[in-house]
């Protein structure tokens, strides 16, 4: 097996990014069994530190919603990851639900900053990804 991520831009300006990842992908598949394309978790516009430490601080104002610009490159990556064959691990849901990305889920802080999970989390959502991981 062979596990391919990466981290591509905001809106349409993705595509070129989520198209050299997905050749690099494609490009494996003769020297693997199988190959699956993770996403990451979704970018932030703020610092979730600054808005946990922030006066009055509460679940709505350390919540983010899912532009469509930030689920843009997601779902292209989903689309193109299809039509090649591809596993795709879709780790927004993990993160998301109805298009609100909290800060903090079940206790814990999910993002270090605005593009990476903290350990915790990524401990907290291990079994997920090993399962979506099987499942692919």
């Amino acid at each position: 097996m062979t596990l391919v991520s990466g981290e591509w831009g905001i809106g349409p300006s993705a595509r070129a990014d989520v198209d050299r990842l997905v050749e690099f992908a494609t490009a494996m598949k003769p020297y693997s069994r199988s190959v699956i394309v993770s996403d990451g978790p979704p970018r932030l516009t703020q610092e979730p530190v600054d808005c946990l430490r922030a006066q009055g601080a509460t679940m709505k104002t350390c919540t983010e919603r899912l532009s469509a610009d930030l689920a843009w490159g997601h779902k292209y990556a989903l689309t193109v990851t299809q039509k090649r064959r591809l596993g795709f691990i879709d780790m927004q849901g993990w993160f998301c639900y109805h298009s609100l990305c909290p800060y903090v889920v079940d206790g814990i802080v999910t993002h270090r900053d605005t593009g990476h999970m903290t350990r915790t989390y990524g401990l907290r959502i291990a079994t997920q990804f090993r399962d979506s991981f099987a499942e692919n």
